[in-house]
């Protein structure tokens, strides 16, 4: 899922930078909300603060560490995969491509220059002789020569071709039927194999010729070239990341961990809330007592140590002899 290509399309850009920025802006405006509440409601309380504190501290400790250890090993496993080296010889392997390309088609256009012209079609007319053995002394890959000449149209509007030359191999011949299809110079048909085509379309006096002469390339060229371009065009995105790597890692870490770091300090607030309410409601009711008031009681619904400091209280308000119950509960 992650290569090269990733950080240059719509996809990598949404998995790695609109995904992680809109869940943490959404975790961020969650976290502000439940403050926000929290203040407007007169909560937290100190004890509240220092646990809520606490439990950031915690996190940083946890995870700042792991933000610069994995952060450089990922800067540095990414300089030493996508070296310069790398794009180089990927650039070389595409150059070496390309010549021979070029080469290739010069081969191919000296061939139509010499052999598709109008005096060389009259003169084979005039008398024929198989052309392929002499283009094959030009180009050792030529695969097949046609010349047909245009006469009318049928009866369904088709253009009808009359064979003046078809020479060497029969399977790689341009059907009639797709005679229309072909244009000057270097050209393509669909589902064509690993050949190259050049056409050419002569007008002599009132007749009308077209000529294709195909060219077979390697078995697998044509994919192993487009393999060689991606593969550059890839290793040439990480050139220009180059600057950015030793940044990247601590880029990719954080946008991968600080949603799970907000969603803990999410979770933190509100515990450390739902931990010092009790202690809020036994603060408030010591508070009331100290100031005469003996009729609030506290209901603890839990069995731990802030029970039983509230069942502490209320017998002291038991024992004052003060009449009238209020009820504070710890949730």
């Amino acid at each position: 899922m992650f290569t090269a290509s990733l950080f240059n399309t719509p996809k990598g850009i949404l998995l790695l930078v609109v995904g992680p920025l809109a869940l943490i802006v959404f975790l961020g405006l969650l976290l502000f909300g439940i403050i926000s509440d929290s203040f407007r409601h007169g909560l937290p309380d100190r004890t509240g603060k220092r646990l809520f504190l606490s439990f950031c501290f915690v996190i940083i400790c946890a995870s700042f560490p792991q933000t610069v250890i994995v952060g450089r090993f990922v800067s540095t496993a990414l300089n030493s995969w996508f070296s310069s080296s790398v794009s180089r010889s990927l650039e070389s392997a595409r150059d070496i491509a390309d010549l021979y390309t070029a080469e290739r088609l010069r081969l191919i256009e000296s061939v139509s220059e010499t052999y598709l012209t109008g005096l060389s079609i009259a003169t084979y007319r005039a008398r024929a002789v198989d052309w392929m053995p002499a283009i094959r002394a030009m180009d050792p890959h030529a695969a097949a020569c046609q010349v047909y000449v245009q006469n009318g149209i049928d009866e369904m509007g088709n253009p009808v071709f009359t064979p003046v030359i078809e020479t060497g191999d029969s399977g790689q011949f341009v059907s009639r039927e797709r005679l229309d299809q072909v244009k000057d110079g270097i050209f393509s048909l669909d589902n064509d194999g690993d050949v190259f085509r050049y056409g050419r379309l002569l007008h002599q006096g009132n007749t009308a010729y077209i000529c294709v002469y195909t060219s077979s390339i390697p078995a697998g060229y044509r994919a192993r070239l487009d393999a060689v371009y991606s593969a550059w065009d890839q290793a040439h995105i990480i050139d220009t990341l180059d600057p950015f790597l030793p940044f990247m890692g601590v880029w990719i870490y954080l946008m991968f961990t600080l949603p799970s770091v907000l969603m803990i300090i999410v979770i933190s607030f509100y515990m450390s809330i739902r931990f010092t309410d009790p202690v809020r409601i036994i603060r408030e009711s010591v508070n009331e007592l100290a100031a005469g008031d003996y009729s609030l009681r506290i209901i603890p619904h839990a069995k731990d140590e802030l029970a039983d400091i509230a069942n502490g209280v209320n017998a002291i308000a038991e024992k004052a002899g003060q009449k009238g119950i209020s009820s504070g509960i710890i949730g």
